[in-house]
């Protein structure tokens, strides 16, 4: 409604400009004609005054008081009134009509003048004519306009509020209804909502129950993750119990060592478990977009360099296997050494002491790819075993079994890169290759 009282303000303004200059041109018109009536009468009688009757007929017609001044040559009296309205306009009359506003006898008058060539016998040569009245008239015209103008604005906009209110009270009771039942529901219905929307709202209401839906289905993955999770936690606490006690029943510091080499084993465990925990519910909700620019062969590099150590000391020998070019994308790089690291961690339990790993990266098929891998010589794995540890807490047969999250947290990793984790078994089946692979995004340095 606002927008329309605006407009029709507007509006106003401009049919009130508009009706003023109707008034007057009407007005003028009339007042033309009064004109030539004085000037024909004039003539016509040799320089008399008009009859009272005619006076009197053209100021009833006019609704204004009407004078007129007739002067012959040399600007000499004729008949008429006494003075003349001043014209502060400049122009001479002549014979074409000239309209002006001036003042008379302290009323505002709208006045018309022009000459006339006369040859009769009491007048001869150039008659000067002139015809004014007040302008009361024409401004009450102008006045009765733009009151009807607005009235019927005011009607307008009045009507357009109420049908717009009508419409709105109507179209908006799906709305009412879809808000109603939301209101209704406890925090933990989640269920779809069960109403027929109209057709504006049935993309809403269809985008809301996915909405439930994707809610709905993250929580029974998170509740069953967090159940697991605690399940396993309390594993390694209730060693830790037994190992403290044994620990507690020992006779001899001899005794004492070895189960305070379990407890050291259990607590790095644990630790590490509770590491990879964070680093899965850090992973979910990210966006490689929302990352920073890194290199990726420095990255590879770096975490080799990192564990060359640690590996030798496990028995096993380092290959590493790199570019000669930098790699640049765009992500997380500190989410993506913890998955190399899972990778080299998951080596390490999964191959006989004494082999070789293999660590590096390589351009994939069309250049289009960036492969990072983790070779050993341990036994190869099917795809459906591959398939079951990348559940959260599936371990595979080892002497040294880890927290059943290492691949799980490097599959959550890889795909909020959107690339994918992939496991080979070389044809021998002795070794396999796991593979981390990254589309190229166009990141330049």
């Amino acid at each position: 409604v606002v927008p329309l009282i605006i407009v029709a303000a507007l509006v106003s303004v401009e049919n009130y400009l508009h009706a003023r200059n109707t008034a007057s041109e009407l007005h003028d018109r009339t007042l033309l004609s009064v004109l030539l009536v004085v000037s024909e009468s004039a003539i016509a009688s040799q320089g008399d005054l008009l009859s009272e009757n005619i006076l009197e007929a053209l100021t009833d017609n006019l609704g204004d008081q009407l004078y007129y001044h007739v002067a012959g040559p040399n600007n000499a009296f004729v008949t008429g009134y006494s003075g003349i309205p001043p014209d502060n306009t400049g122009i001479q009359a002549s014979h074409k009509p000239h309209f002006y506003d001036s003042t008379y006898n302290g009323h505002e008058v709208r006045a018309v003048a022009f000459r006339q060539l006369v040859t009769e016998q009491s007048i001869n040569g150039w008659m000067t004519v002139t015809a004014w009245q007040r302008v009361t008239e024409r401004e009450k015209l102008a006045f009765e306009l733009i009151t009807r103008s607005v009235a019927r604005l005011l009607v307008i906009v009045a009507s357009a509020g109420f049908i717009v209110w009508i419409a709105l009270s109507y179209g908006l009771r799906p709305l009412e209804r879809l808000k109603q039942s939301i209101e209704r529901r406890s925090a933990d219905d989640l269920t779809p909502l069960r109403l027929v929307p109209p057709v504006e709202l049935k993309d809403v209401v269809d985008a809301m129950n996915r909405l439930f839906g994707q809610v709905s289905r993250a929580n029974i993955v998170r509740e069953r993750f967090i159940g697991d999770a605690a399940h396993q936690l309390r594993n390694p606490i209730a060693a830790i119990q037994t190992q403290c006690q044994s620990s507690l029943a020992a006779d001899s510091d001899v005794s004492l060592r070895p189960s305070m080499k379990k407890i050291l084993a259990t607590t790095e465990n644990t630790g590490r478990m509770v590491e990879q925990l964070l680093t899965s519910a850090r992973v979910h909700g990210l966006s490689a977009q929302q990352g920073e620019k890194f290199d990726l062969q420095k990255l590879v590099e770096d975490v080799s360099r990192a564990n060359a150590v640690s590996i030798h000391d496990s028995g096993f020998d380092l290959r590493y296997q790199g570019l000669e070019r930098s790699v640049w994308l765009k992500g997380f790089p500190r989410l993506l050494g913890e998955a190399i690291n899972n990778l080299i961690d998951n080596a390490t339990r999964h191959t006989p002491v004494g082999t070789c790993i293999s660590v590096g990266m390589r351009m994939g098929h069309g250049q289009d790819t960036v492969e990072v891998f983790v070779a050993d010589e341990g036994p190869g794995i099917g795809e459906t075993q591959f398939s079951r540890m990348l559940e959260p807490f599936a371990t595979g047969d080892s002497e040294r079994p880890g927290s059943g999250l290492g691949l799980s947290v490097v599959n959550d990793i890889v795909r909020i890169h959107a690339g994918s984790f992939q496991c080979r078994t070389r044809e021998e089946g002795a070794g396999k290759e796991m593979l981390i692979i990254l589309p190229m995004s166009p990141v330049t340095t």
